[in-house]
C-alpha cells in the first residue's frame, strides 16, 4: 500500500520501496508496518526550520532499508539542514519532546521577561 504524497527510495534489486510514515508522533514504525504491510520503513522528525534549509532532522529506518537506501534519505534529508540517525526508534520520541516544547518554553521565558519589564 502506498500513502498519496509519500515519496519512495527503490533499491534496484528489490522490489518493495521503503515507504516513510507521516511524523506523527506516538506511531512507530511497527505499528505502520501493521497498518500498511511494509517493512521497509523511514521515520522522521524533521523541525520547523527545514523550510528555510536549517533545519534539524532526527530520523530512524527499519532493518529492511538497505545502507543504499539509507544513504540517500540522509543525503534527501541534508537538503533540509542538518540530519542525524539514529538506531532505536525511541530517540526520535525524545527528539519530538525537544521540537515540540522547545518553541514554548522560549516563549513563555520571553513573555516573563515582557511581564517583568513592565
Amino acid at each position: 500500500m502506498r500513502m498519496k504524497g509519500h515519496f519512495s527510495l527503490r533499491d534496484k534489486t528489490k522490489s518493495q520501496p521503503p515507504s516513510p510514515p507521516p511524523p506523527h508522533s506516538g506511531m512507530t514504525m511497527s505499528n505502520f508496518s501493521e497498518n500498511t504491510g511494509n517493512t521497509r520503513i523511514v521515520r522522521t522528525m524533521p523541525n520547523t526550520p527545514a523550510t528555510i534549509q536549517q533545519g534539524m532532522t532526527v530520523w530512524a529506518c527499519s532493518d529492511d532499508v538497505s545502507l543504499s537506501q539509507r544513504n540517500s534519505v540522509a543525503k534527501f534529508l541534508s537538503s533540509l539542514g542538518e540530519q542525524h540517525f539514529v538506531q532505536n526508534e525511541l530517540y526520535l520520541d525524545m527528539a519530538t519532546a525537544v521540537s515540540g516544547s522547545g518553541p514554548g518554553y522560549v516563549m513563555l521565558i520571553l513573555e516573563a521577561l515582557v511581564d517583568a519589564g513592565t
